[in-house]
């Protein structure tokens, strides 16, 4: 019910990857919830227009998000507010619910890209992925990533701003984008809340979009991309490759010195 209840419209497949649970447990605890009132399958209605194959996509019902914020010991206003919760069905949305709906795709595939995180980060010793923080929650005045996140390898914890790219955002908005990370990584605000910073890893969903941030990265940096600790890869190569992130997958903007895996890429940034 947390995840889901902080982010709607996750499939049962990337809700399984990121729990780290089978496909029948998923079941068993989708019929329970449903069978209570607590969860939806989101329909063919709702996402006809969207392209998108109706699946089994799913969200809290009022009552399940009351029932989370509960648990947070919050009212559903506060922990809309502190925690970025949201969905509730068509009839009684709630939270940023119609923004998540509006952009559908970008939605699932930025959830999507967690889910990969998840499983891959389990499979190296001692990993896992310890935090996902929504779009809502982990905004930031003018930067707006798509999630934030946390993996631990070993002893060791990486923090990571996720930036989800479909190639639809024009130059100018990607440029300002990345001026609002430039800003930021370089303001106090940044030291007073990460005792490191996190990284800025991106997501596109193919290599003429890769190219499209790399250039509005180096543009919004004055040529200077190399300062902010961003890392670009494509969700082909981030899932076809045996070890994810972990594999050489990620290159920086600018950058001339081939693709290497995560975190070892960060290095020199």
């Amino acid at each position: 019910m947390d995840v889901v209840g902080r982010h709607p419209f996750l499939s049962a497949a990337v809700l399984g990857d990121v729990l780290g649970r089978d496909v029948r447990w998923v079941a068993r605890r989708r019929k329970a919830l449903l069978d209570r009132g607590l969860l939806r399958l989101v329909t063919r209605a709702e996402i006809h227009w969207s392209g998108l194959a109706r699946g089994d996509l799913l969200e809290l019902t009022p009552a399940g998000l009351r029932t989370l914020a509960a648990h947070l010991g919050l009212s559903l206003a506060s922990a809309v507010a502190h925690h970025g919760l949201a969905g509730g069905g068509p009839e009684s949305p709630i939270g940023t619910r119609r923004d998540l709906l509006a952009h559908l795709a970008h939605t699932v595939g930025a959830d999507a890209v967690f889910g990969v995180l998840a499983r891959a980060v389990r499979a190296q010793r001692g990993g896992a992925l310890v935090e996902w923080r929504n779009a809502a929650a982990c905004a930031l005045g003018r930067l707006r990533p798509d999630g934030y996140g946390v993996i631990r390898l070993g002893r060791h914890q990486y923090g990571f701003f996720l930036e989800f790219g479909r190639g639809t955002v024009r130059s100018a908005h990607l440029r300002a984008k990345f001026v609002a990370y430039h800003r930021y990584f370089s303001s106090t605000r940044a030291a007073r809340e990460f005792d490191r910073p996190p990284s800025v890893v991106v997501v596109t969903t193919g290599p003429g979009a890769e190219d499209r941030v790399a250039d509005a990265v180096m543009a919004a940096g004055g040529g200077q991309a190399r300062r902010l600790p961003l890392l670009l890869t494509t969700v082909d190569l981030l899932t076809t490759a045996e070890h994810g992130p972990f594999d050489c997958v990620w290159r920086t903007p600018g950058g001339h010195n081939g693709r290497r895996p995560w975190p070892d890429a960060l290095s020199g940034i």
